[in-house]
């Protein structure tokens, strides 16, 4: 028998597929519009260059209506985008084995999956599985890096890693960091996949023999599942486009090397954005680099370079994630001093509960499953300022319900490298997470309401400062320190 949480969440995974329909038809309109006027022309099929200037089109099938043509220019700009990366061990047969682009095509969500990948993607993936009918507890999120840091995301804070972890763990998601999926086996009549996964734990060193280095220990798990969802990083798609023949440098993942304009490092009449690059795998960083490759090309005195650094991603988990800028994790590896801030929402969002119905009747905690009776954390704000006269804001991390309304704010303090003070005596929307923003603005500056005393585990503000220089890291061995390669700084579906 259905009851209340089944048909509430069969009619949100109906809204969702009408969803995607939608956004996938969403720009078909204007784009019609366009080739009437005459100011673009489509081709539905493949290319290919054929020489410097020159690309072959042919047709895609059923598409008599097109004949193959060769298609010359003085620019071009490659937005080919990326595709799942393939693991030779374990083929995709789009039943058992299935990529997350299989799961919109799905009749009906699986009751069980383990998921290979533990990024954005695979993280999201394993909460709306959990939303839509999963059991409690079936599924797996194994993270694919043996030996590596025992919690996701490890370019991250640990505050974040953990909240990331707690909150899927809640929903009912069984995590393997530092894990490895070994084995593999489709049993066709059980219609279910034998998964045996491979973790790896770091003993520490015999009580009696301190001097002992810590060993590695395996170990093994073997569960059953109705899919294999392989969410393991995306590559770009520059395969089939016979990039040799313009010239254009690749690196080691088949991303076109690019400069600052977004021009191929080798062949400058051809630009890129967006994940053929592979910088940042973000629909906004795509658009953003797209716009800008155009202005550049034709010269516009408003071409703005795309500032990486002030670039918003956020997680759709059980408690929503938003991030901007860097954390502190990066700041330290490019050796900035900085002041964080860190306030917990537990104390600006008991009345936005109430508003929204995701509290309980005590106030402190909030809900978010339909049907469900776990409770997950408020959640937290933490800022990141430089430690100098300027103080400008370098990142923020947001964990809890609607999060994404501070972004773009944060987004612009980074980008035009203003004073921390023009954040903190902002006016802000009552009630909403702004002021939780704004109150780790002011206590920055010492002009904080909540006392760090008085909520000592919900609020802190310390700084950092860089140390003396690592033996052998000074660039010409006078003590002048060579700055590190820039890095993505928030995670994004290409990098963590």
């Amino acid at each position: 028998m259905l009851n209340r949480a089944s048909v509430e969440r069969a009619m949100q995974l109906d809204q969702l597929m009408v969803a995607c329909g939608q956004t996938r038809k969403f720009n078909r309109p204007s784009l019609k519009r366009a080739d009437t006027s005459g100011t673009i022309e489509r081709f539905w099929g493949s290319a290919s260059f054929v020489g410097t200037h020159e690309v072959r089109f042919d047709p895609a099938e059923g598409n008599p209506d097109m004949e193959c043509r060769h298609i010359t220019a003085e620019n071009f700009l490659i937005c080919t985008g990326a595709g799942s990366r393939s693991l030779v061990k374990l083929p995709v047969d789009g039943e058992y084995i299935v990529t997350p682009k299989h799961l919109l095509k799905l009749e009906s969500w699986p009751e069980s999956a383990l998921i290979l990948g533990a990024r954005a993607n695979g993280c999201e993936i394993a909460t709306i599985l959990r939303a839509f009918g999963a059991k409690d507890g079936k599924v797996f999120l194994v993270d694919g890096q043996p030996g590596g840091e025992d919690r996701l995301f490890p370019q991250e804070d640990e505050e974040l890693s953990s909240f990331v972890e707690s909150s899927l763990e809640r929903s009912g998601v069984k995590i393997f960091t530092s894990s490895k999926l070994e084995f593999a086996q489709v049993h066709e009549d059980r219609g279910t996949v034998e998964c045996r996964v491979n973790t790896s734990v770091t003993m520490p060193p015999h009580p009696d023999d301190p001097q002992q280095k810590p060993g590695i220990h395996s170990i093994r798990k073997t569960v059953h599942v109705q899919k294999l969802i392989l969410c393991a990083g995306r590559v770009p798609n520059t395969q089939d486009l016979n990039l040799g023949v313009v010239g254009v440098d690749l690196d080691e993942r088949g991303g076109i090397i690019v400069d600052e304009q977004l021009r191929s490092v080798s062949a400058t009449h051809v630009c890129a954005a967006g994940d053929v690059v592979g910088r940042v795998g973000l629909v906004n960083v795509s658009e953003t680099e797209a716009r800008y490759a155009v202005e550049s090309l034709y010269e516009s005195e408003d071409a703005e370079p795309v500032d990486y650094d002030g670039v918003c991603s956020q997680l759709f988990l059980q408690t929503q994630i938003s991030c901007v800028g860097m954390c502190e994790a990066e700041a330290q590896r490019r050796r900035i001093p900085y002041i964080v801030a860190r306030v917990g929402l537990e104390l600006i969002q008991p009345v936005m509960g109430r508003m929204y119905g995701l509290v309980d009747t005590s106030g402190d905690q909030l809900l978010h499953l339909p049907g469900e009776v776990k409770k997950d954390p408020a959640g937290f704000v933490k800022i990141i300022v430089s430690n100098d006269a300027d103080m400008r804001l370098l990142g923020l991390r947001v964990c809890g319900a609607t999060t994404s309304s501070v972004l773009q704010t944060a987004s612009v303090m980074i980008h035009s490298r203003a004073h921390i003070k023009n954040l903190a005596y902002a006016m802000y929307a009552y009630p909403g997470v702004a002021e939780a923003v704004l109150e780790c603005a002011r206590l920055v500056l010492g002009t904080n309401f909540y006392k760090v005393h008085a909520f000592p585990e919900t609020c802190y503000v310390h700084t950092w400062t860089p140390g003396p220089l690592p033996e052998g890291e000074d660039a010409d061995g006078q003590g002048d320190w060579k700055p590190v390669p820039r890095r993505q700084v928030v995670p994004s579906y290409v990098g963590w």
